[in-house]
């Protein structure tokens, strides 16, 4: 299962951007990274979680709800932080 690059809402209700997939390199696991679109907390971190674990479907309230949900926007280059990809590791800054 593939997850798309795009602003996805968490269950919860707060907004994240998916920059892409990547794979573990010792269990070639799938994962998606992702980071918190907007606010204040964590504002540069990025995410992993399992694809099948971001993917799943969780019991709330009574009822089966996805934990992700795909809002149907693509972010620009600015939002999903390329500005720390387009970097080699001796420019980055420490946090």
């Amino acid at each position: 299962m593939k997850v798309a690059p795009g602003t996805y809402k968490h269950y919860k209700g707060d907004l994240y951007l998916v920059v892409g997939e990547a794979v573990h390199t010792e269990t070639d696991e799938t994962h998606v990274v992702y980071r918190r679109a907007g606010g204040e907390a964590d504002p540069g971190t990025l995410w992993i979680r399992p694809v099948k674990n971001f993917c799943e479907m969780l019991l709330i309230d009574g009822r089966m709800t996805p934990r992700f949900t795909w809002t149907g926007r693509t972010p620009d280059r600015e939002e999903v932080g390329t500005q720390f990809a387009d970097r080699t590791p001796q420019q980055q800054t420490p946090a």
